[in-house]
């Protein structure tokens, strides 16, 4: 209900619209993938939830982002490389809490490791982030922040209505209906045909695809 009451005014004054405008913008200047990060790892599943949402419904006529998941700081050792100095086809979406829980890092004897033992984890975790937000940024990428108080039920709820409502925004200007999923029901309806659920021409389909085998 909160979130509800901020999608009035100008791109600038909603964040949920102002994130749906950039994207197609983003997406029109061949930023085609969206990788969203949320660095905190009870915010992954957010990620695979967000795939779905941005892929069923703004797939369509050959238009939309392919949204590919990823989770910081785990994945800014396996895929930045790639989103900093790979294709320039991705806007990186990160998604960050201001408060959570810490801990201290512990004292260590290692020297090379003794600039860590006045920081907690809190502080480790977050010295990451904002190195890898800018590194995309110093080598041109493009990238957004949407930021949340702290991970919990309210804050979660706004991030998912807001993401919806910036899905609905992105669908308009892409000229497409975000509430409709005709590809998934065409597999759907191939697969009850081919389990004798009834007569889909979807199910006939699948005996005509053609394959190439390569066997050993």
């Amino acid at each position: 209900a909160a979130e509800r009451e901020t999608l009035t005014g100008s791109l600038f004054d909603c964040p949920a619209y102002a994130y749906g405008a950039t994207t197609y913008a983003l997406d029109g200047r061949g930023a085609g993938v969206n990788a969203m990060m949320p660095y905190a790892e009870s915010l992954e599943t957010s990620a695979e939830w967000f795939a779905q949402l941005w892929a069923e419904s703004l797939g369509k006529d050959d238009l939309g982002q392919t949204p590919v998941r990823a989770l910081g700081v785990t994945d800014q050792h396996s895929q930045l490389q790639l989103y900093r100095a790979g294709p320039r086809d991705k806007l990186v979406t990160f998604v960050t809490a201001r408060a959570g829980t810490d801990r201290p890092i512990p004292d260590t004897d290692v020297e090379e490791l003794a600039y860590l033992g006045d920081a907690t984890l809190g502080e480790l975790l977050e010295a990451e982030f904002e190195a890898t937000e800018a590194s995309l940024a110093a080598a041109g990428r493009p990238n957004v922040r949407i930021e949340l108080e702290r991970v919990d039920e309210y804050e979660l709820g706004g991030l998912l209505y807001g993401m919806e409502a910036a899905c609905v925004l992105a669908g308009e200007l892409y000229g497409v209906n975000t509430f409709e999923q005709p590809a998934v029901e065409w597999a759907k309806k191939a697969t009850r045909g081919l389990l004798g659920g009834g007569d889909f021409e979807e199910a006939d389909a699948v005996a005509e695809k053609t394959a190439l085998r390569i066997e050993r």
